[in-house]
């Protein structure tokens, strides 16, 4: 009779941590999908730094699963961009380098938008570089007279 209870109670007990395991496995499930954050999402430039610009930017995971970003792209040929950080994880920081080569941008303010595809539920995610030609325009017009 002993023994019955004693088999009777282990089959609780075995229930009750696979119930707990079940459980376990359904929080992990419902882990927050990523959310990505880019700091900062636009640039305002002067040309009169350079031929290339060149900026990093912190890329913020603000959900409970990793983030991965999978490629960023350019409105033009001007600009290029790489990725220093594939893989962010929950609340963690990654970073991306992106370049614009300003050579042939003039008439006033050019803007140069890069895409950032991820495995974020906000994906695409934009950043603009906003290139003030107008500073060289006059430096130009200064010098011709």
């Amino acid at each position: 009779m002993i023994r019955f209870f004693y088999f009777l109670f282990l089959l609780l007990l075995l229930t009750k941590i696979e119930d707990i395991s079940i459980s376990a496995k359904n929080i992990n499930q419902g882990a927050a999908p990523p959310i990505i954050d880019i700091k900062p999402d636009s640039f305002y430039v002067s040309i009169s730094e350079g031929k290339f610009l060149t900026r990093n930017v912190k890329v913020l995971n603000r959900g409970g699963e990793p983030l991965y970003i999978k490629s960023i792209t350019s409105s033009c040929q001007c600009g290029s961009s790489k990725i220093l950080s594939g893989k962010v994880e929950p609340l963690g920081i990654g970073k991306i380098q992106l370049s614009v080569n300003t050579e042939g941008l003039y008439d006033g303010n050019n803007i140069v938008e890069f895409v950032v595809n991820s495995t974020a539920i906000n994906t695409p995610t934009q950043i603009k570089f906003v290139i003030d030609t107008t500073s060289i325009d006059s430096i130009d017009s200064i010098l011709q007279k």
